[in-house]
């Protein structure tokens, strides 16, 4: 694919997230949510491989299963209120249901995550930055709307299902994209209970995520860590190895870094509103995923990663790494701890 398509494609995609925000028109934003979905696809299989073609195939198919049931909703609220526009009493119980089951499948939270690992498996580390991500704005501004109309507590038990299935899933994982699948789903877990508790909250825990997922999903990329067996490439303890451990520990939620906040917050506004049974389970699926974030950070941590004894690894490795890397690893540490000092001032001054 040459490189005047592949921009197209992303402006196209860029385009379609700011119509979703910019228009309260349901029409209009479900149509806009399928033009960034058919926009992605030719993406995901830039690689072409049989299994990132897998891969774009399922996105597909769970895409179009989701896009039916949201045109479904949105037929139901046009016939009950008359009108396409998502403004003040325009929403039914019933058209509002189905249209959060189908936000949820796009989302792949519980109980609609089993396709997303899989596909983030298939694909390249930028590609799974790319659905982890930037994929999940439409969806998630149409679920912010959804619920500044009507609240609903199958917000947090699909937020907490969500938190636990992550944990219980990365337990046995060996693969960094399954890994950071189930990462990315956790997370959702976590805005989802949040936007039940303070929407606004929810918009600071996106931005704040996205520069912490993107620091190892791009050095994953460059190191072309595709499992645990494979980190004995990492060879000798380097400025390279101690960002990508930086950069575990923070998608763990350890101080003092930035991903702390991500947890730090959600805590903080769950338990001002009296949520303790909900903050107990979703600390009880934060530690389980928190035990393969310190796995892979041992791991990395070692000297020499465990190897059969006929393989022969190299002391010390001389690939280099680039300045461009070294200034951006070190922008996300910069950016860390000065998000931890904004703690201080709120836990200080609010």
């Amino acid at each position: 694919m040459s490189r005047i398509i592949s921009f197209l494609l992303l402006i196209s995609i860029f385009i379609s997230t700011i119509v979703v925000i910019s228009f309260c028109h349901w029409l209009i934003v479900w149509v806009a949510i399928e033009v960034g979905t058919f926009s992605v696809i030719p993406i995901l299989f830039l690689s072409n491989t049989a299994r990132s073609v897998e891969a774009s195939l399922k996105y597909f198919l769970v895409n179009v299963i989701s896009a039916i049931i949201l045109l479904m909703g949105s037929i139901n609220i046009l016939c009950t209120s008359g009108d396409w526009g998502m403004g003040l009493n325009s929403f039914s119980i019933s058209g509002t249901s189905v249209i959060v089951i189908a936000l949820l499948i796009k989302l792949g939270v519980a109980p609609f995550h089993l396709w997303f690992p899989e596909v983030i498996q298939g694909v390249g580390f930028l590609q799974g930055f790319l659905l982890s991500t930037w994929q999940k704005i439409s969806p998630l501004y149409i679920m912010f709307v959804v619920n500044a109309e009507i609240k609903s507590e199958m917000l947090l038990i699909v937020g907490v299902s969500s938190v636990l299935i992550s944990g219980w899933g990365g337990l046995n994982q060996t693969q960094t994209r399954k890994i950071l699948s189930f990462s990315s789903i956790g997370f959702m877990g976590w805005l989802i209970v949040s936007l039940y508790y303070s929407p606004s909250l929810c918009l600071i825990l996106f931005i704040l995520y996205i520069p912490v997922s993107g620091v190892l999903f791009f050095l994953f990329y460059y190191l072309n860590l595709l499992s645990l067996a494979g980190i004995y490439k990492v060879g000798y303890f380097s400025w390279f190895v101690f960002f990508v451990i930086c950069g575990t520990i923070s998608l763990g939620g350890l101080p003092p870094f930035g991903g702390f906040l991500i947890k730090f917050l959600p805590i903080y506004i769950i338990s001002v509103n009296g949520g303790y049974l909900t903050l107990g389970l979703l600390i009880f699926g934060t530690l389980l995923s928190l035990f393969y974030y310190l796995r892979l950070t041992f791991n990395l941590g070692l000297l020499l990663f465990p190897v059969s004894v006929g393989f022969l690894v190299n002391y010390r490795s001389s690939n280099s790494i680039p300045l461009s890397l070294s200034i951006f690893s070190g922008w996300f540490l910069s950016i860390s701890l000065f998000s931890l000092l904004l703690l201080g001032v709120f836990w200080v001054f609010v």
